[in-house]
């Protein structure tokens, strides 16, 4: 069992607190026999809070009850008023996490997948916002992400699909972080009772998320002078600044290209006199969808400038010029 400890202690220490101590805990004296006997128990301290977790024992795979015997075992742990315990596995079925993510119920996998809505917690009181216990974006949610913030009003899985072309899992598994990263929320309604339209609560609170989870935009950058074929190549980083301020455009010409067209890239020798006229950055997910005519978003503009770069005074000054009309953007 201490094997298990130390693999939930490693999973917060990366994810949610550097700090992070997980021991397994005695429970014999506190349960039922027949609770005892399903779990093992894990108490952790993490952000300076005590939290306990439950590994099944029991050798089933039936989930149908389990939601009750957690809410046991938090009431039998005298765990306080909304938070609970926090169930461990090594994975969850796609529908059992669904469930779990709709019903509020925290849950932590091997595989890196975290949802403890009652850690969140405020990095700076004067944003009032919540930061999410979870990881960074995969591509898909990412995508979702930018729909999300161009999106003027509230919107269904159905419009995401249409806009971004990923499939219904994608989308519905995106979703379901976001929601749970504390990114959107959604509500309710439709004939059935099951119609759920999505929205952003804030703008600004939407962007900030967005960059503290987004993760790397840019998968890999080639150095050619030989624009790809027919993988619609859109102006990206600094040459799209360029192009939105008074920044002067670089030497070099940088590009963006969906991950679906990596292969379109011919690598060639460079120039004897001028060396690689054009950088390909082949992003993480396909910018075409967010496209502003031959450029990139703002959003992915932003992200595809190197931070280096991002602190410059220069690039700062052109990033507020142009991004200024954007209503979620602050310095």
């Amino acid at each position: 069992m201490r094997s298990v400890a130390q693999a939930i202690e490693r999973l917060l220490r990366q994810y949610v607190d550097s700090a992070g101590r997980v021991e397994e805990y005695d429970v014999r004296d506190a349960l039922s026999p027949f609770l005892s006997g399903s779990f093992s128990i894990y108490r952790a301290e993490v952000l300076g809070r005590e939290v306990f977790f439950a590994e099944r024992t029991d050798g089933t795979d039936d989930y149908g009850a389990l939601g009750r015997r957690l809410d046991q075992l938090t009431k039998g742990l005298g765990i306080p008023h909304g938070e609970r315990v926090v169930l461990y596995a090594d994975s969850l079925p796609p529908n059992v996490r669904r469930s779990f993510l709709e019903s509020g119920t925290p849950f932590a996998t091997a595989d890196g997948d975290i949802y403890v809505p009652f850690l969140s917690f405020r990095i700076n009181a004067s944003r009032q916002r919540l930061l999410p216990t979870l990881r960074r974006f995969r591509s898909s949610d990412q995508s979702v992400f930018l729909f999300g913030l161009y999106a003027e009003e509230g919107f269904a899985q159905e419009d995401v699909m249409r806009g971004t072309g990923l499939s219904v899992g994608s989308v519905s598994r995106a979703l379901a972080n976001l929601v749970a990263a504390r990114v959107i929320d959604f509500e309710v309604a439709g004939k059935t009772g099951r119609k759920k339209t999505y929205f952003r609560t804030d703008d600004h609170a939407y962007y900030q998320a967005g960059v503290e989870l987004f993760g790397d935009a840019v998968r890999t950058t080639a150095l050619t002078n030989a624009l790809p074929r027919d993988a619609m190549p859109l102006v990206s980083g600094l040459c799209a600044l360029a192009q939105t301020s008074d920044l002067l455009a670089p030497d070099r010409e940088v590009w963006a290209i969906s991950p679906s067209h990596a292969s379109s890239v011919v690598l060639t020798e460079p120039d004897p006199a001028r060396g690689f006229r054009h950088a390909i950055q082949i992003l993480n997910y396909d910018p075409t969808p967010f496209a502003q005519g031959n450029r990139v978003d703002p959003f992915t503009m932003l992200v595809t400038i190197p931070s280096a770069d991002r602190s410059d005074e220069r690039v700062r000054i052109a990033l507020r010029e142009a991004l200024g009309g954007c209503a979620w953007y602050r310095d």
